[in-house]
């Protein structure tokens, strides 16, 4: 049920405490007032797109970082200078990312916050070893 438009939904994000359920609310809101279409395939492939721009805005940093360390930077330094240099475009790219995973849970009917907290609860739960899930944080042991 959309209740408030995108623009009064807006102005509370960015002055008071919100929830990611706040976010999906906006998107519901923005959907609905933009008319833009709701089909998760189109939107899912749009989230594909969004990655792919984020990737390229890190392919960027990384040639950067890697022409400074060629130029006697330190690692530390290179990287540091390479971000300063990218970070305009990683972070725009970063929220176009998680517009469409809001997007994209509100057409499924999750709760993205939810989602977040049960799964992040499974994985602090997990042993891991040499980057690999050696038990599961899961009571049944499932993954």
């Amino acid at each position: 049920p959309i209740d408030r438009e995108p623009e009064e939904i807006l102005v509370d994000l960015e002055t008071g405490p919100y929830r990611l359920g706040d976010f999906q609310q906006f998107h519901l809101s923005l959907d609905a007032e933009k008319g833009f279409d709701t089909n998760p395939f189109l939107n899912y492939i749009a989230l594909t797109e969004e990655v792919g721009e984020l990737a390229r805005a890190f392919k960027l940093m990384w040639s950067r970082e890697s022409r400074l360390r060629a130029e006697g930077l330190s690692s530390q330094a290179a990287l540091q200078t390479a971000m300063a240099t990218h970070r305009a475009k990683i972070q725009e790219e970063l929220a176009d990312c998680l517009a469409y995973l809001f997007k994209l849970s509100n057409y499924a009917g999750i709760d993205l916050e939810q989602a977040y907290l049960e799964k992040m609860n499974i994985n602090a739960r997990r042993i891991w070893q040499d980057s690999r899930v050696v038990r599961d944080g899961r009571e049944d042991g499932s993954s």
